[in-house]
């Protein structure tokens, strides 16, 4: 039985669907609604990741200071972010990757992606 969670998360919770072994499901949303904003992980922040770890560390030349920990879910949106793509890009693939509803995953994304932002880990 494949892992499952509707539990919307922060960074320090981070995320955690089942993996859908690259098969598709659910649609997309309507053109108006899309965020097409191109996003990057700012390069003043390091990735690391340890088994089912992930944490997110800045190198310098931030304001924030501190540490952001996440599972899976969180590592798929930093690898994601490391070149550039739009929130819908990350949903999209997160949809295709992970056994969750749609809507949900697009409102983990978006949850992700601000609290990104408050800590200047964005490059928009």
């Amino acid at each position: 039985m494949k892992e499952r969670s509707a539990d919307s998360v922060g960074l320090s919770a981070a995320f955690a669907y089942g993996h859908r072994d690259g098969v598709r499901h659910g649609g997309s949303r309507p053109e108006e609604e899309r965020t097409e904003t191109d996003m990057k992980l700012n390069a003043g922040f390091l990735l690391h990741t340890a088994g089912d770890q992930t944490i997110l560390v800045p190198a310098g030349g931030t304001e924030f200071s501190g540490v952001v920990q996440g599972n899976k879910t969180l590592r798929a949106i930093l690898e994601l972010l490391q070149t550039e793509t739009t929130e819908d890009g990350i949903a999209q693939e997160l949809a295709a990757r992970f056994d969750a509803p749609e809507d949900t995953i697009r409102k983990d994304v978006r949850k992700a992606l601000d609290e990104l932002r408050k800590i200047g880990a964005l490059d928009e």
